[in-house]
């Protein structure tokens, strides 16, 4: 299953035409099944196996190149990881009948046993430290279950459950989220998973990853017959195939942006596209093995693994690359927001959009200095995205909140508290492991933007 891309200050560097890159060997030591890895940073990675007979075990990097063991359970298979950054992070997994979440909150030098009171967890995603789901199945059964956390998975409670099998969840944001599994079944939520409904697909295919690169356009990919991938632009109100391969099962799939993207297949198959899923090009791995995952820590850098314990990393160059600097990026604040907040770039001139949950845009503009001033006092309350483009096509995402009522000051109010200088700074602290929002008033001077 795909290592989920969240896009929260994810940099993403828009990828020419051609790629001149081939997939290299790590050291990676387990030798049993990998079922998911997931790259939080660059050199910092995990990686989770199942073996008959002898369980799972979770792998680690410091280094990008040379793995360790960090955790094995004789009993239990791991079949999903997800990681928030480099130190805090998810496994599941479990055996027939049964189920198991971990969670490390030290880069995995120690993992806590956060359930046993669930199905077989297939795969898990994260919005923030406190909110995430995970789907799982019971095989002996035939039923699937949907899970959802409000409190970091100190708690687990269904969601859903019904017959069939599901495989990947993913969510573009807090409230709006996917689940994809056997015989042509995507389920979509609106409400955070309060109530969650089947789309109209029209196909009889299993899928293995589902991904979302915005609001509106995400991928799911798979096999029945025949394997391949299936793409929409509307939501997932419709689907439409992009690509199809007799014979082949797909497992994972990586978009970095909306035109470069990855799928993994049988007999050692990755294959590329620079256009959309128009056109894919087959890329040469060296092996025979099944690739089951990938992990994009950025958009130059990207993880594969294999059934056979295998983990290889893109290397070489990609042509006509964007020179966009990876330290490029933007702040917002402030955030949650009230009516306005400033976002500052660490470089001058920027395309802004802004975009609710359905897609609609609300704010877009050019700007030619390196702050711009969001006017959200027509919006209503809820989570909108922001994307930001320069001329070089770096593109930057982040989540901006609209609570309404609540005071906050932001940098370019220091026009309006000119004479008066001091004004208060709001800083909203999530205490999620107590489920508690806590504001923080921090006087500041609006000339300065120093706190007293």
């Amino acid at each position: 299953m795909l290592t989920r891309l969240l896009l929260l200050f994810t940099l993403i560097l828009a990828l020419g035409n051609s790629v001149n890159a081939q997939w290299v060997n790590t050291s990676s030591v387990s030798g049993a099944p990998i079922e998911e890895i997931y790259f939080p940073a660059p050199d910092t990675g995990f990686y989770v196996t199942a073996a008959f007979g002898s369980g799972g075990k979770i792998f680690g990097t410091t280094d990008g190149q040379n793995f360790s063991q960090l955790y094995a359970d004789a009993n239990n298979y791991f079949l999903s990881a997800f990681f928030l950054n480099s130190e805090i992070g998810w496994v599941g997994g479990g055996g027939i009948g049964s189920g198991i979440i971990l969670f490390t909150d030290d880069g995995g030098a120690s993992w806590d046993v956060q359930t046993t009171s669930c199905e077989q967890i297939e795969s898990i995603f994260f919005v923030s430290e406190a909110i995430g789901w995970a789907v799982a199945n019971d095989a002996t059964a035939g039923t699937y279950f949907i899970y959802h956390t409000i409190d970091g998975g100190q708690n687990w409670d269904v969601q859903k459950t019904g017959f069939d099998y599901v495989r990947s969840v993913y969510f573009t944001s807090p409230t709006v989220g996917y689940v994809a599994g056997d015989n042509g079944r995507i389920f979509k939520t609106n409400d955070g998973g309060v109530n969650w409904y089947l789309l109209n697909t029209n196909v009889v295919f299993h899928f293995n990853d589902i991904q979302f690169i915005s609001p509106l356009r995400g991928w799911a990919s798979g096999y029945y017959s025949d394997g391949g991938m299936y793409e929409t632009n509307d939501s997932g109100a419709t689907w439409h195939r992009i690509l199809t391969t007799a014979g082949m099962n797909y497992w994972g799939l990586a978009f970095v942006t909306p035109s470069y993207g990855f799928i993994a297949g049988d007999n050692g198959t990755i294959r590329v596209t620079t256009n959309g899923g128009a056109s894919w090009n087959s890329m040469t791995t060296g092996h025979s093995e099944t690739v089951t995952s990938f992990s994009f820590p950025d958009s130059s850098q990207g993880f594969a693994s294999s059934n056979y314990g295998r983990v290889q990393r893109l290397g070489g160059t990609f042509t006509n690359i964007s020179s966009a600097s990876s330290s490029t990026s933007f702040s917002i604040y402030p955030n949650p927001m009230n009516d306005y907040s400033m976002l500052v770039l660490n470089t001058a001139g920027a395309t802004i959009t802004i975009t609710d949950m359905s897609g609609r845009i609300v704010s877009e503009a050019n700007v030619s200095d390196d702050s711009f001033l969001i006017d959200g006092t027509e919006w209503a309350k809820g989570v909108y995205l922001v994307t930001v483009r320069n001329g070089r096509e770096f593109i930057l995402r982040d989540w901006l909140s609209n609570l309404r009522g609540i005071v906050c000051i932001s940098r370019r109010y220091r026009r309006k508290f000119a004479e008066n200088s001091c004004g208060y700074l709001v800083d909203l602290v999530n205490l999620w492991w107590k489920s508690l929002s806590v504001l923080v008033l921090k006087k500041i001077n609006t000339k300065t933007l120093r706190v007293i």
